[in-house]
Parts: C-alpha cells; sequence; structure tokens
C-alpha cells in the first residue's frame, strides 16, 4: 500500500513538472498568440459587415466638371444603361468587366482606362472621353469630330460651330456616330490642325485656326491632299501636303513648320498679311494690298 502511494506521488510530481516547463515554453508566445486571435476575429467580423454593405454597390457616373463641351443630354446618354443588379457584390471580380462594357459601346467614351472596386460599397470609373476637334464639311451639313477623325453623336447642323475649324474637301460619306472618317483629306487636314493649333497658339485669338481647305490631285509630282489653312485674322497659310519626307521639290512637314515659326516671329500684325506660303523650299510672305482710299469725283479740264 505504502509503495502504490509512493508512486502516485511520483506520478503527480512528474505531471505537474512537465506541465511547468510547458508552461515555461508557452509564455513567450502567449502574448502574439492572443494579438492574433483579436486579429483574426475583427477580420472576420469586417469580412461580414463588407459582405452585407457591399451587396449593392453604388453605380458610378461620369463628373462632367472635367468634360464642359458635354452637354446634359450627353451625360445622360453616357450614364444610361449602367445598371447593377440586385444581386451585384463587390467581392464579384466580374462587376468591373460588367461596368466597362456598359461605358465601352458609347460614341463618346474613347477607352475605359480603369475600373476599380473600393471597399466597402463604391465602384470608381476613369475613362477618357472624346472631345470635339473640328467641323468637318460634307453635303451642305457639318459633322463634328475628334482630333482622330472619330465621328461624334453630335446631331450635323447647317451651320458650323465657330468654335471648332472647319474642314472642307472631304469626299468619303460621314460614318456612323462613334466610327472612323475614312478619308485621306480629313486625316490628313486633322494632322495640319494639331500642328497649327500649337504653333498659332502664342499669337491670340487673331490667329486662331478657323478652317482647311483640302483636295486631292488627280495628277503632278505629289499626289497627297493639297492644304491651305485659315485665321481668324484672314491670313492663309499655303501648306501643301503633309508629307513626313523631303523631296527634291518640296519640304517635309517639321521643315514647313520650321519656316512657319521663323516667318511669324518676323510678323507684329498677322492682319497686314495675305498669305505665308510654305509649300516650297522658300518660305513667302504676301503682303495685304492696301484698299484704294476714295477720292472726290469730278471733272478733268
Amino acid at each position: 500500500m505504502g509503495a502504490r502511494s509512493k508512486g502516485n506521488e511520483e506520478l503527480r510530481e512528474n505531471v505537474a513538472r512537465i506541465a511547468a516547463r510547458a508552461g515555461g515554453l508557452l509564455k513567450p508566445v502567449a502574448l502574439p498568440l492572443a494579438i492574433l486571435a483579436v486579429y483574426c476575429a475583427c477580420a472576420w467580423g469586417l469580412w461580414l459587415y463588407g459582405a452585407n454593405r457591399a451587396g449593392r454597390p453604388a453605380v458610378p457616373r461620369v463628373d462632367a466638371r472635367q468634360c464642359p463641351w458635354l452637354s446634359p443630354a450627353d451625360l445622360a446618354a453616357i450614364n444610361y444603361g449602367v445598371e447593377m443588379g440586385s444581386q451585384a457584390s463587390l467581392f464579384d471580380r466580374g462587376i468591373c468587366d460588367q461596368v466597362a462594357g456598359c461605358y465601352g459601346g458609347n460614341p463618346w467614351v474613347e477607352r475605359v482606362v480603369a475600373v476599380r472596386r473600393h471597399f466597402p460599397d463604391r465602384v470608381d470609373v476613369e475613362l477618357a472621353i472624346r472631345k470635339p476637334f473640328a467641323s468637318v464639311c460634307r453635303g451642305g451639313y457639318y459633322h463634328v469630330v475628334d482630333r482622330l477623325g472619330c465621328r461624334l453623336p453630335v446631331t450635323p447642323s447647317s451651320r458650323p460651330d465657330s468654335r471648332w475649324p472647319v474642314i472642307e474637301g472631304v469626299t468619303a460619306a460621314p460614318p456612323a456616330a462613334g466610327e472612323f472618317w475614312d478619308d485621306e483629306c480629313l486625316n490628313d487636314s486633322l494632322r495640319l490642325a494639331e500642328l497649327l493649333d500649337e504653333v498659332l497658339s502664342r499669337r491670340g485669338q487673331s490667329a486662331r485656326l478657323t478652317a482647311i481647305e483640302a483636295s486631292k490631285p488627280s495628277g503632278g509630282f505629289d499626289l497627297r491632299p493639297q492644304m491651305v489653312a485659315h485665321t481668324a485674322a484672314g491670313m492663309a497659310i499655303d501648306w501643301g501636303s503633309f508629307n513626313e519626307s523631303r523631296s527634291k521639290a518640296f519640304p517635309s512637314a517639321s521643315e514647313k513648320r520650321e519656316e512657319l515659326e521663323r516667318q511669324l516671329k518676323l510678323l507684329p500684325d498677322l492682319s497686314a498679311v495675305s498669305c505665308i506660303r510654305v509649300r516650297y523650299r522658300e518660305g513667302v510672305v504676301v503682303p495685304r494690298e492696301a484698299p484704294i482710299a476714295a477720292g472726290a469725283v469730278g471733272m478733268i479740264h
């Protein structure tokens, strides 16, 4: 009996010794384990909260302040059809593709830059909106296009909008809104308009580009569209073709730009100039003829 009691005491001592050693080992990691448990509990709670709040994220809308050329009707057309179903969730990765597809089919939208999900219930959309750049005269009506020649969803008008330069000489029929106008005269005119905007923007309102006349020659050394630009002051810029490389008779587009900038620096008053010709190698400035003053009418004896 005494031997059995002694054995039980030794067993209890061994158990106590093992428990003490285990407690010593667990004591340094007790605090990190407690912090981890609290973190997991908070993360689980936030996930449940977000899942409940993100059941129906708000429908994104285009901000008109960054696109002053858009009318309320244009904004409504861009946002039309961008909806999210009652079962939409912010945790659904396909929601970004759904929103991008809704916006991407609008003629005003050049491209969908990004669609981002923001916890807990917001979807942000970054769009590249097409901006009017020129009015194309075709068949007695003026059609608005962007800088790349995409026809914008603006109703054709019988009168041009003075905010954009008019391009004349386009022969191809106008495409549907949102499609690109395939016409060589238009493409070269838009490139010239963009170049002249950069060159003339520093000369004030009188140097503002108002029109470009383009025509396709039927023969000759240069078969590209030949262009003449006009400014608000009535000055013409005889440009010729928008050729990238120089030839024996004609300078390149970059050389024409350099010559035009050189001539403009020498001209304090553009209203006194009828034409600047950069079509050929030697730039020529044609002054405007002074009107003949009216005098007394009488008999000569």
